[in-house]
């Protein structure tokens, strides 16, 4: 959250409200490094990004050289209907609605003083692939050096675009989901 780092079930002070994330999981996709002419795509197709597991965190055995590096937030139609399968996209992991409404792109609970929802609490799980309402969001990232690459995601730019007054939870395919899902590519940005 801006400057705060995020450690789950611990309350930050922002802004003169707290926030306190229980919860925080999304899918990355399709990663592909460029550099110069050439392209590199990541051998692990869907990724699961999981707060609660710091090794999630790490993408190993990336090229040397990074021009630029594309990735999407979430999980693209033909895999959506695809069926029930392994890996980071098995059931198990909380991330998967139902055949008609898919994955879990981005999964975000917790306690806020800003929620009016009973214990203050919130909950948004983002997902979609129908249209209009497709939630997948890419994102490209254009490092300025060749030292180590650290993404960090900043959640306020999320919590900033909500309307907790009308809209403290978010639970299924829709105009709010793909509108909040358009915000998630302003969270990622470049250590500096």
């Amino acid at each position: 959250m801006g400057a705060e780092r995020i450690t789950l079930n611990e309350r930050i002070e922002d802004e003169g409200n707290w926030i306190e994330i229980s919860t925080l999981r999304f899918y990355i996709s399709d990663v592909k490094v460029y550099s110069g002419r050439t392209s590199w795509q990541y051998p692990i197709r869907y990724l699961l990004i999981d707060l609660e597991e710091p090794s999630s965190l790490i993408l190993k055995n990336l090229p040397q050289k990074i021009d630029s590096l594309t990735f999407t937030i979430g999980i693209d139609s033909t895999t959506n209907i695809s069926g029930i399968l392994d890996g980071a996209l098995d059931p198990i992991n909380g991330m998967y609605w139902a055949w008609n409404s898919g994955y879990i792109n981005f999964k975000l609970e917790g306690k806020t003083s800003l929620s009016t929802n009973t214990n203050n609490g919130f909950e948004f799980h983002l997902g979609g692939y129908l249209p209009p309402f497709q939630t997948a969001q890419n994102k490209t990232i254009k490092p300025n050096s060749n030292s180590d690459l650290i993404i960090l995601i900043d959640l306020r730019p999320f919590l900033s675009s909500i309307d907790w007054s009308r809209e403290p939870n978010i639970m299924i395919p829709g105009e709010h989901a793909k509108l909040l899902s358009e915000v998630l590519p302003h969270m990622f940005k470049l250590k500096l």
